[in-house]
Parts: C-alpha cells; structure tokens; sequence
C-alpha cells in the first residue's frame, strides 16, 4: 500500500488510494509505535461529482463526516502528488463538495484556502459551569459536530484538559462531539487561542473545523464580523474568515512530511 503523510498545525494524516483501507486497517495505520502514526486516514477515491473523493477514518477507525485540516492535506496532495492542476480543486466530503483555492509559494510551498461550508448553530449559546468554572457554550456543526467552550476565568492546563473530556460527552446535544476551549482571546489583534480534543482521535494538535466552529461562535457572541481572524492551536496557527456567503474559509499551508509503503501483510499484526 503507497502512501504519503501531510500535517497542518500538527494535525496529521495518511492519505492513500488503497480502496481496501478498513476501520482495523486505520488503527494499525495510526498506531504511533507500531503504525506509521497519524491522527486519521484520508481515502483518495474518484468520483463524478468532483475532482476527486476524501473518505476520512479517524485513528480508532471511527468515520468523519469532515475533516479541515484533513482538507487542506489532501489538496496540497492531489497537487503534488497526484498532478492535479485545475484550480479551485473541487473534492468530494461527507458534506458534499468544497472547493480548495491554491498558490505556489516561494520554494515550491502550496498556501490553500479551503472553503469548510456553512455553519449550523444546533445548540445556541448558554451560561454553564463545570468544577467550579463559569463557562458559556455553544454547539455548531461544520458538517462534524463541535462543542465550542468560552470559560470566563483563566485556567490551568489540567483544568482545560477536565474540561474538554468531560463536555466531550456531557453536552446538552447529546452526542460525542468535537470539544473546542478557549484558553484566550484578543480581539485587537483578531486572534484566538484553543485546545482541542477531537471524536476519533483525542486530543490533537489542531483541528479545521474546529477553528471554524470557534469563528462562528465568536460571531454569535458579536465579536467577529469581518476581517482575518488567526486561530492558534498547540501545532500552530491558520487563518479564518468569514464569507460574505456566511461560509467560512481556512487558509494556511500543509506540509508533506514523507512518502512510503506499507506492507499488507502487517495488517494482520
């Protein structure tokens, strides 16, 4: 089985062609020390639809319906390694199909802007409270469900940790969600800091939707109307903006770590 590995702000993916990729597979893919290690798998599938499918399976074989960052990887993918050309790049998600602007940098780097679709408030902002922090929520849906936490003190690592875990499945939606936390914001500047753990595959470096589902939340709370907004998560930083449409855009530049095979026969331990 070829594959090639990206990342963007941190969070990385194995993207391959191999259509028997199963849910097992993924997990021995994704395996830090016995895998090639990644928080999820990236399917490259052709379809009429688009210029090219991405079936996304998370590192414990769960599916997503969307993946940001994910996005922008197979992009910068399909250009590099895949000769793809056209420009937007029209792929194929759970959440139909979005269009991946792109540029050639100096040195040979590709910048994307991926257009993540429109948000979808599925619980509105409400005050809350955890382990006697004060907090305000919200829930949106970027075609994957987020649970976006806004907490009204400063607080220490351990205490944003506890509070990701445990809205993860303690949520007024009722589901297992994304769990984005605020640890910061300043708007002078336009930018935002969070912690994420995502369904799937814990807690990750960076999340696309994620950071989207933030923006949106922001806005909710009358805070971004337009502009550029700088999203930092721990693996690093992508810009967001909000469309006219109502869409919301992520821009940054994915990286190719390295390119191999792995052998079939390891799927079977």
């Amino acid at each position: 089985m070829k594959f090639v590995k990206y990342q963007a702000v941190g969070n990385d993916f194995i993207i391959t062609d191999h259509a028997g990729v199963t849910p097992e597979n993924a997990q021995i893919l994704c395996d830090r020390h016995y895998g090639i290690g990644a928080d999820g798998v990236l399917v490259h599938y052709q379809t009429p639809k688009a210029d090219a499918g991405m079936k996304i399976i998370n590192s414990d074989g769960s599916a997503a319906e969307m993946c940001g960052n994910g996005l922008r990887c197979f992009a910068v993918y399909l250009i590099n390694d895949c000769g793809f050309s056209k420009n937007p790049l029209n792929i194929e998600t759970g959440r139909g199909v979005l269009a991946v602007k792109w540029e050639k940098n100096e040195g040979a780097e590709i910048s994307v802007e991926a257009d993540l679709g429109l948000p979808e408030v599925m619980k509105d902002l409400k005050d809350d409270e955890f382990a006697g922090v004060k907090l305000q929520t919200v829930s949106i849906s970027m075609g994957n469900p987020h649970h976006v936490v806004f907490t009204q003190t400063e607080c220490s690592p351990d205490k944003v940790y506890a509070i990701a875990n445990h809205f993860q499945r303690n949520n007024s939606s009722g589901i297992e969600m994304n769990v984005e936390v605020v640890t910061d914001l300043n708007v002078k500047n336009k930018s935002v800091f969070i912690v994420v753990r995502e369904r799937g595959a814990g807690f990750t470096l960076g999340c696309g939707t994620g950071g989207a589902a933030v923006i949106h939340a922001l806005k909710l709370k009358g805070i971004v109307y337009d502009g550029l907004w700088t999203v930092f998560f721990p693996g690093g930083e992508a810009k967001y903006k909000i469309e006219r449409s109502g869409t919301i855009t992520v821009s940054g530049t994915p990286e190719k770590i390295f390119s191999g095979t792995f052998e079939e026969g390891l799927f079977n331990g």
